[in-house]
């Protein structure tokens, strides 16, 4: 069986845009993700808006997380790992 959280619009039974399926069907996936830029993730909530109307399409959030990420000095994007994955300095 198909486990995955199914569209709003498929649900609907009505004829729907595929591409932003694809868009919903991508942020949805990543829902859990938490990325600590606000930006990001309210761009990720815009991805999977119930109203496809109001969903943003593959163009638009590609543009505005580029917008975001390009906007920000690249020492900002460094994040400290969390859990399992975390390193320790090792000065001599």
């Amino acid at each position: 069986m198909y486990m995955r959280q199914c569209p709003p619009e498929v649900e609907s039974g009505r004829p729907y845009d595929p591409f932003k399926l694809d868009v919903w069907q991508l942020a949805s996936s990543l829902h859990e993700f938490k990325s600590k830029i606000s930006a990001i993730d309210e761009t990720l909530a815009a991805m999977t808006d119930d109203d496809a109307v109001c969903r943003l399409d593959a163009q638009q959030a590609l543009d505005r997380l580029g917008h975001i990420v390009s906007s920000m000095p690249p020492e900002s994007l460094l994040f400290e790992p969390e859990g399992a994955f975390k390193f320790e300095s090792h000065t001599n």
